[in-house]
């Protein structure tokens, strides 16, 4: 009953509901008068007469209502003051702020995998990249039928001499190479 209850807090599963009211006025019922409003709602007051003292809502939007009604009498009088109850529809989970929230965080952090993913990726595109280039070089090197000598980037030390060279100067290592390449006097 509204006289009982302020405050009726509903789902938004439960889109159908109705309200009917009532005025007593014992000498001439039947010419009464009715408005209603649901606050939030309906932007004017609704009339109505005695015989339809009923109204349906239907798919209201969540958030707070108030319903409002009055009635007049036979005479026209009206009692301004009238009856209300608040309505609470409560949102799905998908139009509240947590679900929101998580769902940002989930999109953030797959963007953010995403990212990291692709420069994953692309590290290891330039290391077989590399690899390749590298593959390419030794192959270069090793097959030469000239003699070649890596030198250190900092030095002239022999960091590595090819076959060719080893062969060359008779000797089965780089550090030979390199003992062999210390006694030429320099061009100082």
């Amino acid at each position: 009953s509204i006289t009982d209850t302020k405050e009726i807090k509903l789902s938004y599963k439960e889109n159908v509901f109705l309200f009917e009211f009532a005025s007593l006025h014992f000498a001439s019922p039947d010419n009464n008068q009715y408005a209603y409003m649901m606050e939030g709602f309906d932007n004017e007051w609704n009339h109505t007469d005695a015989s339809r003292r009923v109204v349906t809502y239907t798919n209201l939007s969540s958030g707070e209502y108030n319903f409002r009604v009055k009635g007049s009498n036979c005479d026209g009088v009206w009692n301004e003051e009238g009856a209300s109850i608040r309505i609470i529809i409560t949102p799905p989970y998908w139009q509240t702020l947590w679900f929101k929230m998580i769902l940002v965080a989930i999109i953030a952090g797959c963007a953010f995998w995403i990212y990291k993913w692709r420069e994953i990726i692309a590290k290891q595109r330039e290391m077989v990249e590399l690899a390749k280039r590298e593959l390419k070089y030794r192959n270069l090197f090793e097959n030469s039928l000239a003699g070649m000598v890596r030198f250190s980037s900092t030095s002239w030390d022999v960091l590595e001499a090819n076959r060719a060279l080893l062969e060359m100067f008779g000797v089965k290592t780089s550090e030979e190479v390199k003992q062999i390449l210390e006694t030429i006097p320099s061009a100082e």
